[in-house]
């Protein structure tokens, strides 16, 4: 459900400054991800599970990695369940701290996902 949310199942979806930008490859993903930090840019979401630039791309050894879709999913899965852990084995909580800490954020979003995993 979040990965419906997040990105439509798209591996290289991105991100960019709250713009959505679907590339076609790994290669034109990464690159434009690349870009983008190279020019001062940090706040990229990045694949299939959206996982942002500034506070996750130091887990990865590289842009390419964080994108592959393994990787990515398997990084977010870990996210997610140390969320779960962390706020008192809620998982509402942990999907919405996942988006944001930022209740102005997660309502719209932990709402989202649960009719998507309802529905899906």
């Amino acid at each position: 459900a979040i990965a419906n949310i997040e990105s439509g199942y798209r591996p290289y979806a991105l991100n960019i400054g709250g713009r959505a930008v679907y590339a076609d490859s790994l290669e034109e993903a990464a690159d434009i991800v690349q870009e983008n930090i190279a020019g001062g840019g940090s706040n990229v979401d990045v694949g299939v599970m959206q996982l942002n630039w500034r506070w996750h791309g130091k887990e990865f050894a590289s842009v390419k990695e964080m994108l592959e879709p393994r990787a990515n999913i398997t990084y977010a899965a870990k996210l997610l369940r140390g969320l779960y852990e962390e706020h008192g084995r809620d998982w509402q909580k942990a999907v919405r701290y996942y988006h944001s800490r930022n209740a102005l954020f997660y309502k719209d979003y932990s709402r989202k996902v649960m009719i998507s995993w309802i529905v899906n």
